[in-house]
């Protein structure tokens, strides 16, 4: 388990800061074709998942979206008020919450697969948290951006 760990996190993640800092015209060139990859990825993930777990889904529906959903708002929120308890700036505040609240839902649903034998229920809800945190995360960046329609000016 210590080897799928080291393999899937943090050995891309020390290339890449190696490479960004090594690099840095490099860098800027490729990092927009990066996250559009990143994310069709992503998107693949989610469909081979929930395609492979259509009878899964269409079983437990109702609890996955329920349950994904209540984990996203807690999470969103108690991640901007408790960064409010500790008397952080506005901006601080929506960074901590969407940090805590947007999870990497392509990183899950590679767990799932790789240590959990691609699990149709565990993949299932991955691939809804990753369908989930796109719709959450416009949401919530929408409102933030607009912080004045909730009273979210910087303190």
């Amino acid at each position: 388990m210590f080897k799928i760990v080291l393999l899937l996190l943090f050995i891309p993640l020390v290339l890449g800061l190696w490479f960004s800092s090594k690099f840095k015209k490099a860098t800027l060139i490729i990092i927009k074709p990066i996250r559009i990859i990143s994310f069709l990825i992503l998107i693949a993930f989610i469909v081979i998942a929930f395609l492979k777990n259509l009878d899964i889904f269409t079983e437990y529906y109702q609890y996955i979206i329920y349950i994904v959903f209540l984990h996203n708002a807690i999470a969103l929120a108690s991640g901007y008020y408790l960064a409010k308890i500790n008397k952080l700036s506005v901006q601080d505040r929506k960074t901590i919450s969407i940090e805590t609240g947007i999870q990497n839902s392509g990183l899950a649903l590679v767990i799932v697969f790789t240590l959990f034998d691609g699990n149709g229920a565990m993949a299932l809800m991955a691939a809804w948290w990753g369908i989930w945190h796109i719709i959450s995360g416009f949401i919530i960046s929408t409102i933030y951006s607009r912080g004045h329609l909730l009273n979210l000016k910087p303190s």
